[in-house]
């Protein structure tokens, strides 16, 4: 129940193909990935890209300037060869066990550059 609410808090999409569920993704306050979840038995396929590519879309169309991702061990270089960069290394306990993952982040929309006085420089008509 718990789990159904949290996903119901955010934009979720789920993958399915003749019946069986290949993955869902979620993307939490559209401007972080919270949860990408890709089936074992259809790793590889491009599920985990096409979850990806969808949410990057829907955050971008919503006006996020940046997408985030507190990515597993195991999906940092996925994240990485999207263009994600890693910002910090994260541990959790989860009971007796500490959990770590690395928080990572990847602009959507240029980044304005910023003059010597530390504000953009004004926009030239086209």
């Amino acid at each position: 129940e718990a789990f159904a609410k949290r996903l119901a808090s955010m934009t979720t999409i789920v993958i399915q193909q003749g019946g069986d569920h290949l993955g869902f993704a979620a993307l939490k306050d559209n401007k972080a990935i919270d949860m990408l979840f890709v089936h074992p038995h259809y790793a590889g396929e491009g599920v985990g890209t096409a979850l990806c590519d969808a949410l990057e879309r829907i955050a971008a169309a919503r006006g996020a300037d940046a997408i985030t991702v507190d990515a597993s061990e195991s999906a940092v270089a996925f994240y990485e060869a999207r263009g994600y960069q890693a910002l910090q290394r994260n541990s959790m306990p989860r009971g007796d066990v500490w959990l770590t993952n690395t928080t990572m982040k990847k602009q959507l929309k240029p980044v304005a550059p910023q003059s010597s006085s530390g504000q953009a420089p004004p926009s030239r008509p086209q």
